[in-house]
């Protein structure tokens, strides 16, 4: 075996690990009644989504796909400030703990069909926010070019993503940085002034632009995980 294949064979070996993981972590939630009363009783943090929900703010009608959206905790987050959202999953047991919770909190999410190419059984530019939080570092290139052709083609122009996941290399916020719309941002201050980074090592986040999506802002955690905010153009 050529040593490309035996990398694409751990990738793919990989994805399927973390994917098996958390499907049976939904799985033990579902059978585990502890488990799931005390997964219920999360909640985001008040400013997690807020680089999202300020840009959204333009709308006056604001319809938002919650792509992969686990036990529903960010798509009960955004119902209840007003949005409306529309959730979709792979995972049934997903779906069954999202709609528990949507009732919990007396919350209206409606629930689109996908496939498991990620297309979903919906007409194109019909959302003009899409989120897909805590899932992208699960997928391979192809598979995260799959899923940001099928939210490109959801959105309306103009309309706006966000992401978040966990880089290989932070971005070093105390300094200065441009953002650029080929996916990339250079350093305009100290000891690497100058250098251009990429926002991951790997093609998935580069793909984003390809695909039609404008840099619009992006944070960092204390942890290193990056949230980035894209526009459909």
């Amino acid at each position: 075996m050529s040593s490309q294949k035996t990398i694409d064979y751990f990738v793919l070996l990989l994805y399927l690990f973390f994917m098996n993981f958390r499907d049976e972590t939904l799985r033990r939630l579902i059978q585990d009644k502890e488990a799931l009363k005390y997964e219920l009783q999360n909640q985001p943090k008040s400013d997690f989504l807020a680089l999202f929900l300020n840009e959204m703010e333009i709308y006056k009608e604001r319809r938002i796909l919650d792509f992969l959206c686990g036990t529903g905790m960010y798509s009960v987050y955004l119902a209840q400030m007003n949005n409306r959202v529309i959730v979709t999953e792979t995972s049934p047991d997903a779906i069954q703990i999202t709609t528990l919770r949507a009732k919990q909190n007396d919350i209206t999410l409606e629930f689109a069909e996908m496939s498991p190419s990620f297309r979903i059984n919906l007409p194109k530019n019909v959302f003009n926010g899409a989120t897909l939080i805590d899932s992208i570092n699960y997928f391979d290139d192809n598979e995260v070019l799959a899923i940001v052709q099928e939210i490109n083609r959801l959105l309306i122009k103009n309309g706006f993503l966000f992401i978040n996941f966990l880089p290989e290399e932070p971005i070093p916020t105390k300094f200065k940085f441009e953002f650029r719309n080929d996916g990339t941002l250079i350093l305009h201050d100290g000891p690497e002034k100058g250098k251009i980074l990429y926002l991951r090592d790997s093609k998935k986040i580069e793909t984003f632009f390809k695909e039609g999506f404008a840099l619009v802002d992006i944070e960092e955690t204390r942890s290193g995980m990056k949230k980035v905010l894209a526009k459909k153009i």
